[in-house]
């Protein structure tokens, strides 16, 4: 598995987010309608997640879509900024619907409160 823990990112963007992002390194694909593109999450929170796309994509803002991160159930989000190949999605549900995923998390949260 080649993702890992790292602190938590804490700059003036990020402070005003309601949940803490945590640097996170996985791979994942997007699915939206029948079409899906392979891509790498950069970070993640209880909210959603920054993605890099590994190849081009038709993927626009507002749209919903299914993000299936490698070693967890897939999880349904949003579409909510892009930047070039880089976009951030927000998730729909709560990540604790989310077994695997919501462990992951609280093992970050007791990391960076250490």
């Amino acid at each position: 598995m080649h993702n890992h823990i790292s602190k938590p990112k804490g700059s003036g963007e990020h402070q005003r987010r309601r949940y803490q992002r945590y640097n996170y390194q996985n791979r994942c694909v997007i699915h939206r309608e029948n079409r899906f593109v392979h891509a790498e999450i950069n970070d993640i929170s209880r909210g959603g997640a920054r993605v890099m796309l590994r190849r081009s994509s038709k993927l626009t803002v507002g749209k919903a879509v299914t993000l299936a991160i490698r070693d967890f159930d897939p999880i349904d989000a949003q579409v909510c900024w892009r930047q070039g190949g880089i976009c951030g999605v927000q998730f729909l549900s709560s990540v604790d619907k989310n077994p695997a995923l919501s462990e992951l998390l609280t093992r970050f949260e007791a990391a960076g409160a250490a």
